[in-house]
């Protein structure tokens, strides 16, 4: 035992030295025990321990066994030359480092306020953290017996060389208000599993975007220090699988997969003022990263909700293929965004939101989206018009791409170029003033498309037009060389509404924003005042 104010602990074929208050040998279990009320510091090489009791374990040889740190302490490690610390680890109570059974590799486990840091890079922080690391990587550069220095000089470059090409960190298990960070993502959960992978990360194109704002009450500094861009993911559990690139020290995410109440976070960076801030949600995530834009991105929930902007997203199975530019709902959705004009072209007020609900699937390639199922499209503007169409196979072309990777325009600017509907289609115009109801046209016909910026529209029938108008109201004209079936109203007791029904055999042309049809083929029509909206008179 050894006692003093400092006691010294030096060995100089270890490289080590140690400063402490009190030192206790035990010759039979060759354990060795620092105490030092502040703290003891021990420095091997260019690696500085500090902590209040420092337990060793060592060897017959002289080797570390384990070693185990008690109360608050930290761990840096320098590399060549000035500078903040390449590696730092924090704890407040304890930490271990020893050998895995059956295995090459070591662990250390930090246990209350663990965070390791690799400055510049990546960091974890969490209430209970394990890594596992090939400890002959983050051992100092063996001695060199040679007498010739330029022999040494040689031998030691070689070694540092192989120490840089040599991943220190395999796997990683952090619990309890886990934060992961890098310069590609943040990560925050209650658990993490991440493994970690050589590869040439350099190669790979970097994926632009960091990570968002450190999480409320946490002392995050560092974290932010590494990590001030825009992509960040919550979830309950996390399994990630890291790239490392030791020779340019760059990392990358392969792959990941989440569980429980999943969010996902893009704010719009600098220079990105253009991009609106983006956030999904879900229950389970799977994430495969090839680098670049290259991501494909698989999300599950009860629904997944993404919303960009006014544009809004809603289905149970979703799938973005970042580099190819596809969404992909399996199962029922609803996808929401504001319009500037109604289904005809009209131009309207103000924007308004667009509606379309859909049962089977819905497939979306940043400039067609096609719908799938019992589709309904709504559109309200608040004031006029109410319009709704149903069919079983929808597809939108927009006015302009909606990329994934690049450059987006803002929802707001998003507008149809051609909807065309097939399969038990049926269009519903609601006119209103304010609250009072002025007429209904309703169409029924097999397919049906509109150019949404000219007007021009196309239909194939058989198909019937209907239509209900107050008696001030907008009611169809039909030229007078068409052929019509008509009733005449009553003398007294004049009903409010008048009902205009006409039938078509082949197909039908026209111009919405005009306002104008022809019906070709066999063609029927018929007039009726009627008492109700929806009433529908039929001949005796």
């Amino acid at each position: 035992r050894a006692h003093g104010e400092p006691a010294i602990l030096r060995s100089d074929e270890n490289k080590l030295i140690a400063n402490m208050q009190d030192l206790r040998y035990d010759s039979l279990t060759h354990q060795v025990v620092l105490l030092d009320d502040n703290s003891v510091q021990v420095q091997f090489d260019s690696t500085i321990l500090n902590a209040p009791q420092v337990q060793v374990i060592h060897g017959t040889g002289g080797e570390v066994l384990s070693l185990k740190c008690l109360g608050a302490g930290r761990l840096e490690h320098y590399g060549d030359g000035d500078g903040p610390p390449q590696f730092r680890a924090e704890w407040s109570d304890r930490l271990w480092y020893g050998p895995q059974p059956q295995s090459e590799l070591w662990m250390i486990q930090l246990d209350g306020g663990a965070r390791v840091i690799q400055t510049g890079q990546s960091g974890i922080q969490a209430d209970h953290l394990a890594l596992w690391i090939d400890q002959d990587s983050v051992s100092t550069l063996a001695e060199v017996d040679s007498t010739d220095a330029d022999a040494e000089v040689e031998t030691a470059d070689a070694a540092a060389r192989t120490n840089r090409n040599r991943l220190p960190l395999h796997y990683a298990r952090a619990e309890g208000h886990v934060l992961m960070a890098s310069p590609q993502f943040r990560v925050q959960t209650e658990v993490l599993r991440a493994s970690f992978t050589k590869a040439d990360v350099a190669s790979r194109e970097k994926v632009a975007g960091n990570v968002g704002r450190a999480p409320a009450g946490r002392n995050t500094a560092d974290a932010q220090q590494i990590s001030d861009g825009s992509w960040s993911l919550r979830a309950d559990e996390v399994q990630v699988q890291m790239l490392h690139d030791p020779e340019n020290d760059k990392s990358d995410v392969a792959e990941a997969t989440a569980r429980g109440r999943i969010e996902i976070g893009r704010e719009s960076g600098e220079g990105d003022a253009d991009t609106q801030p983006l956030s999904i949600s879900g229950e389970q995530l799977h994430l495969v990263n090839k680098g670049g834009t290259r991501q494909l991105l698989t999300m599950t929930g009860e629904p997944v909700h993404l919303q960009q902007g006014d544009l809004h997203l809603e289905g149970r199975d979703v799938v973005f293929d970042r580099g190819k530019n596809t969404a992909h709902v399996q199962g029922r959705g609803m996808l929401r965004f504001p319009v500037e004009s109604d289904l005809s072209g009209q131009q309207l007020d103000h924007p308004v939101p667009l509606d379309v609900q859909w049962q089977e699937q819905m497939t979306f390639n940043g400039l067609e989206a096609r719908f799938f199922g019992n589709v309904v499209l709504k559109l309200n503007d608040g004031h006029v018009n109410e319009s709704r169409l149903f069919c079983e196979d929808l597809n939108v072309m927009l006015n302009e791409s909606l990329s994934f990777t690049g450059n987006r325009p803002a929802s707001r600017e998003l507008q149809f170029k051609r909807v065309t509907c097939r399969d038990g289609v049926r269009t519903e115009l609601y006119e209103w003033d304010g609250t009072r109801l002025n007429g209904i046209r309703v169409a029924e016909l097999a397919e049906f498309t509109l150019e949404h910026q000219t007007g021009l529209l196309e239909g194939l029938g058989p198909g019937v037009i209907s239509s209900w108008s107050r008696g001030n109201g907008r009611r169809i004209s039909i030229a007078p060389d068409a052929t019509a079936e008509a009733n005449q109203p009553a003398e007294s007791n004049e009903p409010e509404w008048e009902y205009t029904q006409v039938h078509f055999s082949e197909n039908m042309t026209g111009n919405a924003q005009q306002r104008t049809v022809q019906l070709h083929g066999r063609v029927r029509a018929i007039y009726a005042p009627v008492q109700h909206p929806r009433e529908v008179f039929r001949r005796d």
